[in-house]
């Protein structure tokens, strides 16, 4: 699980708009251009639903119900998935464990693919 859902501390778009612009120092510069075509794709109409539907998600409450292994993966920098949600996540998964890429941000499939990629297949040897 690469950065999941709004901290419920957290649950508004003021204040995640504050975390993602804190978390754009961290990123590769391409990014803004990446994430613009990708809406421009989806829509924006969509893509401010899919934002809306992310802040009243109480994914807490439904992490209980995974069975199979999930390794939360958060970049130590990232402002978006602090560490203590990220923790607090990884204790409400029956088979979670936690991982961290030292010095990334947020989006890790964009700007650490390889850190990431690298810890895949710890997970995929425990399924």
């Amino acid at each position: 699980m690469n950065g999941p859902t709004f901290d419920r501390r957290a649950r508004s778009a003021w204040r995640q708009a504050a975390r993602l612009l804190r978390d754009a120092r961290w990123e590769r510069p391409g990014l803004g251009v990446a994430l613009a075509l990708s809406y421009a794709d989806c829509g924006l109409p969509r893509a401010w639903r899919t934002f809306r539907h992310q802040l009243h998600d109480p994914v807490e409450r439904k992490l209980c119900h995974l069975r199979t292994p999930v390794v939360v993966v958060r970049g130590s920098r990232d402002p978006v998935v602090p560490r203590a949600w990220a923790e607090e996540v990884v204790a409400l998964l029956p088979r979670g464990s936690f991982a961290e890429v030292p010095g990334a941000g947020h989006t890790l499939n964009y700007s650490a693919p390889a850190e990431l990629a690298r810890i895949t297949p710890a997970l995929l040897g425990r399924a």
